[in-house]
């Protein structure tokens, strides 16, 4: 992969958005894409969440789009939903004034592996149906019970 021109924001950035990334030999068929969806689509919201995008859902709560709203609603609605499944991003809902809230995604946590392909917290043993953000830098880890462990 060709990273010289990336900033060192944008390695970390795509460091973390590529941390789900399991091979294709090992991952049970209950946490492999549906719907068409791939790891670069995955990769792809994962950045753009965590550049500061937001992703929140259409009025009728069955679709998802970004603000300012794009063209490619009904993809990324598929892809959405595909990761909310999977765990790799997850509704959050953020006070913007008093008394009004807004839904909105987030990137689900990168956790530290254990080498063993678990966490070194114990989210993969409590939860196996979901997908894992992994890492072996801890730079790239902001689950707090994985760097409490660490320490």
């Amino acid at each position: 992969m060709h990273t010289a021109d990336l900033t060192t924001r944008e390695q970390t950035l795509l460091n973390r958005a590529v941390a789900h990334v399991l091979a294709d030999v090992i991952t049970p068929p209950a946490l492999a894409y549906r719907n068409g969806v791939t790891d670069l689509d995955t990769v792809r919201l994962l950045m753009r969440i965590e550049s500061g995008e937001l992703i929140i859902p259409g009025r009728s709560g069955h679709s998802w789009h970004a603000v300012p709203r794009g063209k490619a609603m009904p993809p990324l609605t598929r892809i959405v939903e595909e990761c909310l499944r999977l765990g790799l991003v997850q509704r959050t809902t953020v006070e913007t004034a008093p008394a009004i809230w807004r839904t909105q995604l987030e990137a689900a946590p990168v956790h530290l592996t254990d080498g063993a392909g678990g966490t070194a917290c114990d989210a993969a043993e409590l939860a196996p149906q979901f997908r894992y953000r992994r890492a072996q830098d801890v730079a790239l880890v902001d689950c707090l019970a994985c760097l409490y462990r660490h320490r």
